[in-house]
């Protein structure tokens, strides 16, 4: 457990996600992979305080946590960098569930923060090659966004073909 947060932390997540690879290799259900960060986060902690910004990401963690099923998890990986995996998910569910994570958050974080969140999520109708290449795919994504400005949720499927086929 993160120790700040009471999030579960990165072995946890490692853990679950390698569980739920492994079992969407077996049964075929689709799981979703998502990176958010937040953004100006260095600007909240210089200008209200490392204090502040530790209360910041408790409440960025419980904001988190009330948007989500039971069955979903949400790890801090460090710093301002949450992951969040969600189990049995396609892209309809994962649209709906992560939009109302991006939403609740850009809500907390506006003022008098004046920050913001970046997230990358990778709706896997088919398990990738591996865990690790999952959790690449949903990082690059989120780097993506901040790239592209930040302050945007961006939702994929892989593999992209199947986004086609349906």
């Amino acid at each position: 457990t993160d120790a700040l947060t009471g999030l579960a932390n990165g072995r946890t997540f490692e853990a679950a996600l390698d569980w739920v690879w492994h079992s969407s290799q077996r049964s075929g259900e689709p799981f979703t992979l998502a990176f958010l960060d937040l953004d100006r986060f260095k600007q909240v902690n210089d200008r209200h305080g490392h204090a502040a910004g530790d209360e910041l990401l408790r409440q960025v963690a419980a904001t988190i946590g009330s948007q989500l099923r039971a069955t979903d998890l949400c790890a801090r990986l460090g710093g301002d960098e949450f992951v969040i995996l969600l189990s049995a998910t396609g892209e309809a569910a994962a649209q709906s569930v992560l939009g109302r994570v991006f939403d609740a958050l850009t809500a907390l974080l506006a003022e008098p923060w004046d920050a913001g969140v970046t997230l990358g999520a990778v709706a896997f109708t088919s398990p990738p090659e591996n865990a690790r290449q999952a959790v690449q795919l949903a990082d690059a994504l989120m780097y993506a966004g901040k790239a592209q400005g930040r302050g945007r949720m961006t939702l994929r499927v892989w593999p992209e073909s199947a986004a086609d086929e349906g």
